[in-house]
């Protein structure tokens, strides 16, 4: 027997042995046991001198930058409303995941119309709508969330 056989024999009579040895469930990553994080978002909308933002701020925002993987004009979406609540309002309007986020804290929902085009990570042809989301922070303006909504 050759070297390489004796250790090919080895490690599968380890492995073997291994499997044989008791409860070998699923070994995936333990869920996090802390708090989650808040969501710090990405610069997005500067307050102005004062605190909050408004309307045309949103759409500045939008008009120079787009969302992050929209592929649709950013030229051509419209900021319908904005409109500031608390994250635990947000959740009734908005299938949003809002993990990580107290009930309490103040967010800018921004209602947007517009050509929105979200290619899929896979490729393939984009997901497309005409009527969205974006969730902005209401202290620091940082952009937390975008979706699209039911057409």
């Amino acid at each position: 027997m050759s070297w390489r056989n004796a250790v090919l024999s080895f490690l599968l009579a380890a492995a073997a042995a291994t499997a044989m040895a008791g409860d070998q469930g699923p070994r995936g990553l333990q869920p996090p046991k802390d708090k989650p994080h808040r969501p710090v978002g990405i610069k997005a909308v500067a307050p102005r001198p004062g605190g909050g933002f408004k309307k045309e701020d949103v759409g500045n925002y939008l008009h120079t930058f787009n969302l992050p993987r929209n592929q649709g004009p950013s030229q051509q979406l419209g900021v319908v409303s904005l409109e500031f609540m608390s994250v635990s309002t947000l959740r009734t309007r908005i299938p949003a995941d809002t993990t990580g986020f107290d009930g309490g804290e103040q967010v800018g929902l921004a209602l947007l119309e517009g050509p929105l085009a979200f290619r899929s990570p896979q490729g393939g042809e984009p997901f497309t709508a005409s009527k969205g989301y974006a969730v902005f922070d209401a202290d620091t303006g940082n952009l937390l969330i975008v979706g699209t909504l039911e057409q």
